[in-house]
């Protein structure tokens, strides 16, 4: 098997019209990190496969999304490994347990660049539950708190990241809908017909 993992694969995932598409971009990725934007492309929903392949002119949200979302993400993990690392070296003052969260943090890296964003709550959860831990631990042995800023900084610093772009691009409002469809030769009246626009509205 190759050390090295590269390929092409679609990220930013943005711009979601239920039920009918939404805008991704394939990237050349390396270790499934998206490195080059290639081509942005509509995703079609089940109920409107017509949709699926159309291409669009590369979409910046979709670029900017991918990279915030992996990048945002690796740069979580990478701060609370270290932030984790630190605090068993000061607390446990075991050389497994140094060594085990750093082996730790190099799998959860690997997933949070492969399984969908849902999935990051779980190991997001157990880094708080083991920080808490830990400052527990040095609190009831030392009287003092072991204060980890810069690491800190850097997981809020990534999940902001994904978070920001999460709210301002996951769905597409009706106008950046129709303006989509146009881009890539989709009837308007496919996309009216399916959005939940009430009757006789006007789509601004």
């Amino acid at each position: 098997m190759s050390f090295f993992v590269y390929g092409t694969h679609h990220r930013g995932r943005v711009d979601h019209v239920p039920g009918l598409f939404h805008v991704a971009t394939r990237f050349f990725h390396l270790w499934y990190l998206p490195l080059i934007p290639l081509r942005s492309e509509l995703i079609g929903a089940s109920g409107c496969r017509e949709a699926t392949g159309r291409r669009l002119p590369l979409q910046g949200r979709s670029v900017l999304a991918a990279y915030a979302r992996a990048y945002g993400g690796l740069l979580a993990v990478v701060g609370g490994a270290a932030s984790s690392f630190k605090l068993a070296d000061d607390v446990l003052k075991v050389d497994f347990w140094p060594a085990a969260l750093w082996a730790l943090s190099g799998v959860l890296i690997f997933l949070s660049v492969r399984w969908p964003l849902r999935y990051g709550v779980w190991p997001g959860l157990a880094w708080l539950a083991l920080t808490g831990g830990l400052l527990l631990a040095a609190w009831q042995s030392r009287a003092e708190v072991p204060m980890q800023p810069r690491s800190w900084a850097a997981v809020g610093v990534g999940l902001g990241m994904v978070w920001l772009v999460n709210g301002l691009w996951r769905y597409a409002s009706p106008h950046r809908a129709l303006a989509l469809a146009e881009m890539a030769g989709l009837p308007a009246d496919l996309i009216l017909s399916q959005m939940p626009v009430a009757p006789g509205a006007t789509v601004e």
